[in-house]
């Protein structure tokens, strides 16, 4: 059941980021049981900057930790091609510490040169949701 309700999560992840990117060319990143390097979604087009994303089911009631976030990020950052733009997608609700371990990233990553990173906590998505109603 809950390999089904992470597929689901997943591809409406997708549909959404390819809604809200204006890009058709995103797909699926692998399967489960393979090293995906922090890549759920990726676009297939290659095109700059390289956009791609990892979706987190987690309890709605929850935030997500820093630790994760930067668990996923440094996946990302190790990841055969340079990426421009990395989301993190998750059932989770939005904190302040999720939303400042993003800025830092954010901050380091541009002085690095790196990719900077969005994060979709299940707020956003459900927003995506209305402004997308044929999803």
């Amino acid at each position: 059941m809950l390999l089904r309700i992470t597929h689901r999560c997943l591809r409406l992840c997708l549909t959404l980021l390819k809604a809200h990117w204006q890009c058709p060319t995103l797909e699926l990143y692998g399967r489960r049981g393979e090293n995906q390097q922090g890549i759920d979604i990726i676009d297939m087009a290659g095109a700059e900057p390289l956009r791609a994303a990892q979706c987190k089911l987690y309890d709605t009631r929850i935030t997500l930790p820093p630790a994760e976030i930067k668990k996923e990020v440094r996946a990302a950052v190790n990841f055969s091609l340079p990426l421009g733009l990395y989301a993190i997608c998750t059932t989770a609700k939005v904190s302040t510490k999720a939303q400042q371990t993003i800025l830092t990233i954010n901050q380091e990553h541009r002085e690095k040169g790196l990719f900077a990173v969005e994060l979709f906590t299940w707020d956003r998505l459900d927003e995506l949701l209305e402004e997308f109603p044929a999803i």
